[in-house]
């Protein structure tokens, strides 16, 4: 029996190709529609789906990025209250993982692949800090602090099993790719595979979620 989470995930799903094709095809105006409409539907199949009082950390977050979504969308173009949103988001999320840590298997090989992942994204958001600090000064404390959060959050989903630690490292690599996009050089199809990698990330979370 198909039951509603499954139909808001395909949902989902659905939506977030409806979205990567027009980032591909440059079109705004279904971007600004099909983008904030993947956090909803996700969110929702949380909301259906899980058991956990854990997932309302997930929802939480999921809703979240569905203001930082809004922000930065290319006609309100608002990044510091879409870094904001985000932060919080990925506050969240640490707190669904470490809430869920003390029944989860531990996993060294898990572990060792999101250690290796923040040294590489690290290395990279040296780059990122540097260059945003050059295009404003003012971006320099915010955009530190939010890659500290988001390797936190790396960090604790390592913690968990394949589904929720996919999920995290995704969402931190589409991060290092908007950064790098944004302020270091931009990148062949980077605002592509960033939301390709995002979505991706965020279905993963909130599967990991319903799952609880």
């Amino acid at each position: 029996m198909i039951t509603t989470s499954a139909l808001l995930l395909t949902a989902a799903a659905l939506v977030a190709a409806a979205d990567w094709f027009s980032v591909a095809r440059n079109r705004p105006s279904i971007e600004a529609v099909a983008k904030p409409s993947v956090m909803v539907a996700l969110a929702l199949a949380v909301v259906l789906g899980g058991t956990a009082e854990t997932r309302w950390f997930v929802v939480a977050g999921l809703l979240l990025s569905l203001a930082g979504d809004v922000a930065l969308l290319e006609r309100v173009d608002r990044f510091v209250v879409g870094l904001a949103s985000f932060l919080v988001a990925h506050i969240f999320y640490v707190a669904a993982f470490v809430t869920e840590s003390s029944n989860a298997p531990r996993n060294s090989t898990m572990l060792a692949v999101g250690v290796l992942l923040l040294v590489v994204l690290g290395s990279r958001g040296l780059s990122i800090i540097s260059s945003a600090a050059e295009a404003s000064p003012k971006l320099r404390l915010p955009v530190t602090l939010y890659i500290v959060v988001l390797s936190i959050m790396v960090l604790a989903a390592s913690m968990h099993t394949a589904v929720g630690a996919t999920g995290a490292w995704l969402f931190a690599t589409s991060d290092a790719i908007l950064g790098w996009n944004r302020f270091v050089r931009p990148l062949d199809n980077g605002r592509l595979v960033t939301h390709v990698l995002y979505h991706l990330g965020q279905g993963l979370i909130a599967v990991w979620a319903i799952g609880l």
